[in-house]
């Protein structure tokens, strides 16, 4: 949801990108020797042109989460985000945001990044950080009108949301370049987001150009 993250950081919100995988094993047309290596570096560049104030990439490796790395991960981020809150003397409110429970495509990393993210929302919540409120955390989705049934084109995609299960949505057709711009830098994966533009061209720009999340309740 790069556009929400652009249109959060103009208006004047910190925004903090944490990665955990490095996308070695995707595909690799361009024949590149280490596409861990480029694909961190078309990371950072998306992360620059959204205006993030801060970027963690934990380096592990792509298509191989799993519960023995469960704690592991989860200890790494809330480390980095209490290095983060410690950076701050204001109060400070703190959304998470992360991918909806089923991964979106159903890419396994993508789960298990849902459910490490929430297991670390509900342990912060638990924590008493003085200068700091833990308040919503937020699952990015596509709406039924994006993903109108479920495609197994790769692996288990599921349909989208209907709009009664979506809590908030994003229009930005205000800074729709600019998510192309965003998106265009991950140019390992462009086959992927030519895929992506060409499945919702038939949809209106006012239903297409939105970002969709519910929130954990």
């Amino acid at each position: 949801p790069s556009a929400t993250l652009y249109k959060a950081a103009q208006a004047g919100t910190d925004v903090h990108l944490i990665v955990v995988t490095d996308g070695d094993s995707g595909a690799n047309v361009d024949g590149h020797k280490d596409l861990a290596s480029i694909r961190r570096t078309e990371w950072q560049k998306s992360g620059t042109l959204i205006g993030a104030r801060s970027m963690k990439a934990l380096g592990y490796s792509d298509g191989k989460l799993c519960n023995d790395m469960y704690h592991a991960i989860s200890d790494e981020i809330i480390e980095h985000i209490a290095s983060v809150i410690a950076t701050y003397s204001d109060e400070l409110s703190i959304d998470f945001m992360t991918f909806e429970p089923q991964g979106i495509s159903g890419h396994l990393d993508h789960i298990a990044v849902s459910m490490i993210t929430t297991y670390i929302y509900e342990t912060l919540r638990q924590k008493n950080y003085n200068a700091a409120t833990i308040d919503t955390l937020k699952y990015f989705c596509l709406s039924h009108t994006m993903q109108p049934q479920a495609n197994t084109n790769w692996v288990y995609m599921p349909a989208g949301r209907a709009v009664a299960a979506i809590d908030e949505s994003v229009d930005y057709n205000d800074c729709a370049q600019k998510k192309l711009e965003i998106m265009s830098v991950h140019h390992t994966q462009r086959h992927d987001m030519e895929q992506i533009l060409q499945s919702r061209a038939h949809i209106p720009k006012s239903k297409r150009n939105v970002d969709h999340f519910y929130y954990y309740k």
